[in-house]
């Protein structure tokens, strides 16, 4: 696993400045697995990412989550959420469709995630999203359906048991964002930087054995 640290504040402009060169790369299967606590920025680097990938499809657990039953129990949501979740990534691969994941990814989760995508021969980028408990507070205060301190304490925890845990079953490259001191466009645009690199690697790659 090839493994990077972002943490800057300021913004760099994308290499090549517009969004159909983005989409150059699409055609690629890549799956984008970002991982992080509540509050930690997940969601709304998948939105701005989409904005600039919009051949991606996401698969959002918390969505399914929210769709079921109030009277299930957290962990039978998460079991069906789960189910629901590869479902639909069965599909995404069955279209050779590329995809950004956004959830905690409990190790079983993410086992079953990276065995599907490697079996499909697809590029694995891991981002995780590190930020302090204190900002993760700050963060839940303007959301509208708040988690609460000491639900985030438990949580930040949590989270930090299963980078434990995903430590020796994680599956191609990562890149870890310091969300505490970066901007979310400057963790989107190193992601960005580190998609371009997969496809100069892919067009060399193409060059070569043409040349051969």
């Amino acid at each position: 696993m090839i493994k990077s640290i972002a943490n800057f504040s300021g913004v760099f402009s994308y290499p090549y400045g517009t969004i159909e060169l983005l989409v150059k790369y699409t055609h690629m299967k890549t799956a984008i697995l970002i991982r992080g606590a509540s509050a930690s920025g997940k969601t709304t680097t998948t939105r701005k990412l989409l904005e600039r990938l919009p051949e991606f499809r996401n698969i959002h657990i918390d969505n399914y989550i929210n769709e079921l039953p109030q009277e299930l129990t957290h962990q039978e949501k998460r079991e069906i959420a789960y189910k629901k979740g590869l479902q639909d990534l069965e599909k995404a691969v069955s279209e050779g469709v590329s995809v950004i994941i956004d959830e905690l990814f409990r190790p079983e989760f993410y086992s079953a995630v990276t065995e599907m995508l490697q079996k499909a021969e697809y590029q694995i980028l891991n981002i995780r999203l590190k930020v302090d408990l204190e900002l993760l507070k700050e963060r839940d205060l303007s959301r509208s359906i708040q988690v609460g301190d000491e639900r985030l304490e438990t949580l930040a925890k949590r989270s930090e048991i299963i980078e434990e845990q995903l430590a020796d079953i994680k599956k191609g490259d990562e890149i870890i964002i310091d969300s505490s001191n970066t901007t979310l466009d400057s963790a989107v645009e190193q992601i960005l930087k580190k998609l371009t690199s997969y496809s100069e690697d892919s067009e060399n790659l193409g060059e070569t054995k043409s040349m051969n």
